[in-house]
């Protein structure tokens, strides 16, 4: 490379980084916390215990828990088999 090819790139990288710095950053100001860092901890312990903690990766958020099935698993297993015995599983589901 010639001195100019390499003043022409200083120059424009120089703006660019010039151009970069000239605007205004961006102020964030928090609101005060309203929760102390030992009531939190105590909300994940007690989400923890009870199972109400959906823990997905890094996202973690609080479920509502779900009651209990009122049918049994039995019931539900001769349900599908009388279904399969009158043919009617097509019709449950609305397909054909």
């Amino acid at each position: 490379m010639n001195a100019k090819s390499v003043f022409a790139a200083l120059a424009i990288a120089l703006v660019g980084n010039i151009a970069m710095a000239s605007e205004e950053a961006t102020v964030f100001n928090d609101p005060a916390p309203t929760r102390t860092r030992f009531d939190v901890q105590a909300d994940l312990a007690r989400a923890k215990a009870d199972g109400t903690l959906f823990v997905n990766g890094e996202a973690s958020r609080f479920v509502e828990r779900q009651a209990a099935p009122t049918v049994t698993r039995a019931d539900v297993k001769a349900e599908a088999r009388s279904y399969a015995r009158n043919h009617t599983f097509f019709a449950v589901y609305g397909a054909n």
